[in-house]
C-alpha cells in the first residue's frame, strides 16, 4: 500500500513528516519502506516501471508506456527507469513512428495493433499524445500518423454519438 505522508510545521517553523501507518498492520509483521523526493513524481515510479513490464501489446498499453515519458521524460531518473531507457527521446519516436501503419483508413486507431475497427478511446490517447509530444519539443514529423484524418474521426464520432457529453 503506498500512502502520502503528512507535512506539518512545528512552532520553531520546521517542517515535520508524519507517517500514518496503515491499520491492517499485524504485530510487528511486514515492512516499511521509505521514499523520500522533493516532488509528487517519485511515488509514480512504481506505477511507471509496471508499464513497462505489462504483458500485453495493444495500442492502449503501448501508449500507457510512451505518455509518461512525454510528460516526465526530463525526470526519468526519478522513476527508476535510467538503466531500462538510455534514450528517451529515440524510444519515444520509436514508438510514435511505429503507430501509424496501425491507423485505420477512416483515420482513427484500433485497440489491438491488427485490429480493423477504430476505438474512440485509443485515437483520443493518440491525438493526445501528439499534442503533449508537440508541447514539449516532439515534431509533427516524429509521427507517422495523419493527424487531420485522426481529429476528424474524432469529430465525426463525438458528433454520432448521443450519448457523450463535451464542450
Amino acid at each position: 500500500s503506498t500512502s502520502d505522508g503528512n507535512l506539518v510545521l512545528d512552532t520553531n517553523g520546521k517542517a515535520i513528516e508524519q507517517l500514518v501507518i496503515p491499520g491492517f498492520a499485524k504485530d510487528a509483521r511486514g515492512d516499511l519502506s521509505f521514499t523520500i523526493d522533493a516532488t509528487r513524481l517519485g511515488m509514480l515510479g512504481s506505477s511507471v516501471n509496471h508499464l513497462f513490464t505489462y504483458p500485453y501489446g495493444c495500442l492502449e498499453q503501448q501508449s500507457s508506456k510512451i505518455l509518461p515519458l512525454i510528460a516526465f521524460g526530463e525526470y526519468i531518473d526519478v522513476f527508476g527507469l535510467n538503466s531500462e531507457i538510455s534514450d528517451v527521446e529515440t524510444l519515444v519516436k520509436s514508438y510514435i513512428k511505429s503507430w501509424g501503419m496501425y491507423q485505420l483508413n477512416e483515420g482513427g486507431f484500433p485497440y489491438w495493433p491488427n485490429g480493423e475497427h477504430p476505438s474512440l478511446y485509443v485515437s483520443l490517447r493518440m491525438a493526445y499524445i501528439y499534442a503533449l509530444a508537440l508541447e514539449r519539443g516532439y515534431k509533427a514529423e516524429d509521427f507517422a500518423y495523419n493527424i487531420d484524418n485522426l481529429l476528424t474521426y474524432i469529430r465525426r464520432e463525438l458528433a454520432e454519438r448521443q450519448d457523450i457529453q463535451y464542450d
